[in-house]
């Protein structure tokens, strides 16, 4: 299954594999752990949206 969406949630922590593109080009892959011990835009924009609710 195929979810594309520009919000960060429960899903994305369950996810087999996370591709983050941004203007039609690919950034990450990987899980969501991954991609946050990776520190790269997904995990920025992942505590972008996470920080109301830490």
């Amino acid at each position: 299954m195929i979810f594309s969406s520009h919000r960060f949630g429960n899903l994305t922590r369950h996810a087999d594999v996370i591709v983050y593109m941004n203007d039609s080009r690919l950034i990450e892959v990987g899980t969501h752990n991954q991609l946050l011990t990776k520190g790269g835009e997904y995990a920025r924009l992942w505590t972008l949206q996470a920080q109301p609710f830490l």
